[in-house]
């Protein structure tokens, strides 16, 4: 049976940095839904592990994100949003509702 998603990701291209343990690298946010997110990195990582994502919505608004990693291939991974705070829940759901009316009125 296939399987579709429950939540739709939407591309927004944000630079950010990861860290996975003691190591850190820049990275680029590729897509973004409520539960999870598309990364392009050169830091290496595995299904299963976990790592931090920071990256701004915008200029002023920047939300950090505890990533499961549910797949993997090099350089991209992505993942499920394990923990983040209150505010940055907050940010990520408003700034997704607002992409997406913009995406449906043809801007």
């Amino acid at each position: 049976m296939e399987q579709h998603r429950a939540v739709y990701r939407m591309e927004i291209q944000r630079d950010g940095q990861v860290r996975h343990g003691e190591h850190e690298a820049p990275c680029t946010v590729l897509d973004l839904s409520e539960r999870g997110v598309l990364v392009s990195s050169d830091l290496s990582v595995e299904v299963g592990d976990e790592v931090v994502v920071r990256f701004p919505l915008t200029p002023e608004q920047w939300v950090e994100c505890l990533i499961l990693i549910t797949h993997a291939s090099f350089p991209q991974f992505g993942g499920t949003i394990a923990a983040a705070s209150s505010a940055s829940k907050a940010q990520i759901d408003r700034f997704l509702r607002d992409l997406a009316a913009l995406d449906m009125t043809g801007f």
